[in-house]
């Protein structure tokens, strides 16, 4: 969903927004009493074994084992299995197998830039050479005569985290006032076909226009707001146009276009 203000655009500026981040969520918590996941019962002959897991969550791991034909407890990392001497064994095994390190969390870093489209030709707007491709694209989708970078937003984060930020950048959009910039949300790194996909969930980019209520030397602002959310895929090198915000006065109008990349 994208909404529309009216206002003029500026002059280009870079911005770089500092990154707020909402840490994972912690392990299972020790319970007073084991959670029993499977009610198969004891049986004759059966054995009994604990396990204590080291690396994932023995409540999530009690419940891939429950396809097995035992009785399965668990309390904090310990898990406890009741079954035929069998499938105790079968059921060490994929302990062995599924209790491992997780690899460690990717960082990423994402570029937005803002570029924005004219309605008439000027000889001065400009865009970063890596785009030039992009704008190449738009210019044979739109009428927009011109376009030239009006703001670029670096961010950083680690995959299976989210991320807020609010920023007040520079005069880019307005000569009169700054713009007040907000981004969220969550990145998620995903396995691809020759390279990773960064995800990112929930996204949220609103850019605050100031706008002029009155005149004099000490002239009033309200902020009308243009933006884009959603959920959209980048590959690692790929520009991606994510949305556009016609603005209601004049022809002009924003772009947000990203970029993602992975770091060490």
């Amino acid at each position: 969903m994208i909404r529309h203000a009216r206002k003029r655009i500026g002059t280009s500026i870079a911005l770089a927004l500092a990154l707020a981040f909402v840490g994972p969520v912690g392990a299972d918590e020790p319970q007073a009493k084991p959670s029993p996941v499977a009610g198969r019962g004891t049986r004759p002959g059966d054995v009994q074994k604990v396990f204590i897991i080291q690396h994932i969550r023995s409540g999530e791991l009690a419940q891939i084992l429950s396809v097995f034909p035992a009785a399965i407890s668990h309390s904090g990392q310990a898990l406890g299995v009741s079954a035929a001497p069998a499938v105790v064994q079968a059921i060490e095994e994929t302990i062995k197998r599924l209790d491992v390190p997780q690899p460690p969390a990717k960082d990423v870093e994402l570029t937005g830039y803002v570029v924005e489209a004219l309605g008439q030709q000027v000889p001065t707007a400009a865009v970063p050479s890596e785009l030039d491709g992009v704008v190449a694209q738009l210019r044979r989708s739109f009428s927009y005569l011109s376009y030239r970078l009006a703001d670029t937003i670096i961010v950083r984060g680690r995959s299976e985290q989210g991320f807020e930020s609010s920023s007040l950048g520079g005069d880019a959009l307005s000569p009169d006032e700054k713009t007040l910039y907000q981004l969220s949300g969550r990145v998620v790194v995903l396995p691809g076909d020759g390279s990773d996909v960064v995800r990112l969930d929930n996204l949220r980019f609103h850019a605050g226009l100031p706008v002029s209520n009155g005149q004099g030397s000490m002239p009033k602002f309200s902020r009308e707001t243009v933006g884009v959310e959603g959920s959209v895929d980048v590959r690692p090198g790929q520009y991606i146009v994510v949305g556009k915000s016609g603005l209601v006065e004049g022809p002009n109008a924003l772009f947000l276009i990203l970029s993602a990349k992975l770091v060490e």
